[in-house]
């Protein structure tokens, strides 16, 4: 970094300089090594002094009275304290537009991904609410995110081949734009980033294999088993062109439909090997989970290879009628290729002829990039690759909105923002909408207990007002009075389940709840007694 800073200074000062920023080093290095250290010693106790039990984190202590101390609740939960992401640098030398988070114009890690992700969050918290879907092989959070405020939901997920990284890039750089263009109440092409928004939510999973994507960029030495995955590679091979996840399993070869009729491959390997069996890989099961738990109108999945689009596979020849308009709709928006439907009489497990059969979806793969050989694919043509897609997202919104209406899920908002539940989404009952208790209630700064030994007891205290609500019963304690609800408090999914309206209202905060939308609308202040 020296250099950096000192670019243009002469020989001298540069020396001088740089020996002051190593002496500046050792000091500070030598600090952390003390306060470490003084960290790990054990503290020192007075003489006949006896420890002081902690207190519990949002239990009410029993009173001084009482014979015998009251029984420590099973859980106890609080406010999620807030995520501050790192300032990104400043971009503007890369030509991006005003206002823009997203920096596509080089090697996209995963960790830069998620700081754009936790900083598109804070800068458009109306807009975008992220989550997990599970986690890697190798430990990594499966980060995704709802783009947009509406009911109809559509599903885009890129780079489950680890070396079509760049498939991030244009999908991270397409979500930047477009919440600028919402923020300015622009238009493309005719279409309206607000309307589309406002009235689609996007599901989407930027980086489906983040494990292989840290293998192509780094090397094996990346790893946590970097012999494992050189006994995978064998000698010379182009890390960079990496398509497996960090176990030698394509992913787009382990889905449930017709896998295993691919056999060129038979064991881990760089790319081919569809795995021991059906959704061996937790990449794979964290889809199949998501796919379970989104009503989805439409799933695109990016890939970088020749600029054409799949739309339609031999087992699914009967939808051609209805499938074919729109794929031709996003192939003469983009100039790339409609193939014919493809013939897989003899292979399967792919992720996208997966979810069309079983899903029974619009459902299509985009090859975004022009075809060449050799990784990475380079960044100079990011802009060819990149700029014939612009469009796709507000065509899936636009398509999604045509389409018959599904069931509608409710969701929960939180001055404004919607509250992202998962793996277990609000449900409805009787009128009265649910939300996971324990999320619910941190999510809104509210402190809360569970006991649940016996029938199940949820306490929870905002400010000066306290509830208590009993598994399965109707009647909620609200400030030592009975209230009426329209659900109990119970189980769904394994997941404990709160009645939202009745609940915050009587922690004093204020909720409306529109039927219409099945939307639940929560203003953290305080209300007025």
């Amino acid at each position: 970094m020296p250099s950096i800073f000192l670019k243009g200074c002469p020989e001298d000062l540069r020396n001088c300089e740089l020996k002051r920023l190593i002496e500046k080093a050792a000091w500070g290095l030598a600090l952390s090594v003390l306060a470490l250290a003084a960290c790990l010693l054990p503290a020192r106790k007075s003489p006949g002094a006896s420890p002081s039990p902690e207190p519990a984190a949002s239990a009410t202590a029993p009173p001084v009275n009482l014979p015998t101390p009251a029984p420590t609740p099973l859980l106890t939960g609080g406010p999620e304290p807030e995520a501050s992401p790192p300032p990104q640098e400043d971009l503007s030398g890369y030509g991006l537009p005003d206002g823009a988070l997203v920096n596509p114009y080089a090697t996209y890690s995963y960790e830069q991904m998620n700081e754009d992700i936790a900083q598109l969050e804070r800068k458009h918290p109306q807009l975008i609410s992220s989550f997990s879907i599970g986690k890697s092989v190798e430990g990594r959070e499966l980060t995704a995110f709802a783009f947009g405020r509406g009911k109809r939901e559509v599903v885009l997920c890129s780079t489950m081949h680890a070396c079509e990284h760049i498939a991030t890039n244009v999908l991270m750089h397409m979500v930047d734009r477009y919440c600028l263009g919402y923020e300015a109440g622009e238009s493309y092409g005719g279409l309206s980033y607000r309307e589309i928004l406002d009235n689609v939510k996007f599901i989407v999973i930027p980086m489906l294999n983040p494990d292989g994507v840290n293998l192509a960029q780094n090397g094996p030495d990346a790893a946590l088993d970097p012999e494992a995955v050189r006994r995978i590679g064998g000698a010379g091979c182009s890390y960079a062109s990496w398509k497996a996840n960090i176990n030698g399993v394509d992913l787009n070869g382990n889905f449930r439909h017709k896998w295993g009729i691919r056999d060129e491959v038979t064991a881990p390997a760089p790319f081919g090997w569809a795995g021991p069996y059906a959704a061996s890989e937790p990449e794979t099961r964290a889809m199949l989970r998501l796919l379970d738990r989104v009503d989805f109108y439409m799933f695109v999945s990016l890939h970088i290879r020749g600029e054409v689009i799949y739309w339609l596979d031999s087992d699914t020849l009967d939808r051609y009628d209805e499938y074919r308009p729109i794929a031709a709709r996003f192939a003469k928006a983009f100039g790339f290729e409609l193939l014919e439907p493809e013939d897989v009489s003899d292979r399967g497990g792919y992720m996208i002829n997966s979810a069309r059969v079983e899903y029974g979806r619009f459902c299509m793969t985009v090859e975004l990039c022009p075809y060449i050989s050799g990784d990475p694919f380079p960044l100079s043509l990011f802009d060819r690759s990149a700029e014939p897609v612009y469009s796709l997202g507000l065509i899936m919104g636009d398509e999604a909105m045509k389409m018959d209406e599904l069931s509608l899920r409710p969701d929960v908002y939180l001055n404004g923002k919607l509250l992202m539940f998962y793996p277990q989404r609000p449900v409805e009952d009787n009128g009265c909408v649910l939300a996971p208790a324990f999320e619910l209630l941190s999510k809104c700064g509210v402190r809360w207990a569970w006991w649940g030994d016996g029938e199940g007891l949820l306490e929870a205290w905002r400010g000066d007002n306290k509830v208590e609500l009993r598994l399965g019963s109707k009647t909620m304690v609200a400030n030592g009075a009975p209230v009426e609800l329209d659900a109990p408090l119970r189980y769904e999914g394994g997941t404990l389940m709160l009645p939202v309206c009745r609940t915050l209202r009587a922690l004093r905060m204020g909720v409306e709840y529109d039927a219409e939308k099945k939307n639940v609308l929560i203003e953290g202040r305080q209300r007025a007694r």
